[in-house]
């Protein structure tokens, strides 16, 4: 697909998802208001299905957990961040973003994620991985652009716990360039200048164009990514944030399928030489002790999590 067009689906992309969004979330507050979710177990669980069931591909993903006696669901979408409509390099961008509903104790709410896309990486995707014809017959949709947005909230929650560890030691993170696979290639990511635990996704780069390293990395990613797309890691942020969830097994089980392949992983993120073994010092603190690490630092995101809760809580009652 050449530039010209690619742009062109890039702004059509802009302009259709925000009206497409609007809708999806105006079903699932029908869907919310209709609902008497929060007096039994069989009302939240008919609502959660009747709300998954109404976002259809609009969300990117969802994740259903805690216990049988006090659950929770999470979904993930695209929004606009009034805050911030244009990221560093005055590119329109999009939030992700976690809207959370909790049985007991009862409430809803919605918290930033911890990604945006901007404008460039869209027309990547455009222009690397689909056919023009099949967008201009309407044979397929924008859509498909969400459909390659399956794994950042995995990875776009995953990578800020490491960059976390590392600007405690005083280590330079804003030059790491962490990466996030997709079903077609791997997205480029870079941070956030307003927040430093925040991704920019800068661009993306089709699997036929990687080179090898970027083709083996994709795979390992793509294997540790496997059994947690729909996990409560997708969305630890907010969980941290709230102090609903602390998803330690899964951060175990992804820093697992990373470890042995810290060196190349390093490489692909830093040129610094030393960074290969921080990298791989942190993957094996959290493979022994991740929730000590979680639990009793003092996280950004999990900061005044109990007086964050009780507020959310009050505004729900009120």
């Amino acid at each position: 697909m050449d530039e010209s067009l690619a742009n062109g689906f890039k702004n059509q992309f802009f302009r259709d998802i925000e009206d497409d969004l609007n809708k999806a979330i105006s079903q699932g507050l029908v869907v919310y208001k209709k609902s008497n979710q929060y007096s039994k177990l069989t009302n939240w669980e008919k609502f959660t299905k009747s709300l998954i069931l109404s976002m259809k591909e609009m969300k990117i993903t969802h994740c259903i957990g805690g216990s049988k006696r006090k659950p929770f669901l999470v979904t993930a979408l695209l929004g606009v961040d009034q805050n911030r409509p244009y990221n560093a390099w005055n590119e329109k961008c999009l939030l992700c973003y976690d809207n959370i509903f909790n049985f007991d104790p009862p409430f809803y709410s919605s918290f930033e994620s911890t990604a945006y896309i901007g404008e460039h990486a869209v027309k990547r995707l455009y222009q690397r991985s689909f056919d023009a014809e099949r967008y201009l017959k309407k044979e397929i949709t924008y859509l498909e652009i969400l459909k390659e947005l399956k794994y950042v909230p995995l990875w776009s929650n995953f990578w800020p716990q490491l960059f976390y560890y590392l600007n405690k030691r005083l280590y330079k993170i804003q030059t790491l360039k962490p990466i996030i696979p997709t079903p077609n290639g791997l997205f480029l990511c870079e941070y956030s200048t307003s927040n430093k635990y925040h991704l920019d996704i800068r661009s993306f780069v089709n699997k036929s164009q990687l080179d090898e390293r970027q083709t083996k990395l994709r795979s390992v990613l793509l294997k540790a990514s496997k059994k947690h797309v729909e996990s409560p890691v997708c969305f630890l942020s907010t969980l941290l944030t709230t102090g609903i969830n602390c998803p330690v097994d899964d951060l175990h089980s992804v820093s697992m399928a990373l470890v042995n392949h810290s060196k190349l992983l390093a490489e692909q993120i830093s040129n610094d030489a030393d960074f290969g073994e921080h990298l791989q010092y942190y993957l094996i603190r959290t493979i022994d002790q991740f929730e000590e690490y979680l639990m009793f630092e003092k996280h950004p995101l999990s900061v005044g999590k109990n007086a964050v809760l009780e507020d959310i809580i009050e505004s729900f009652k009120n």
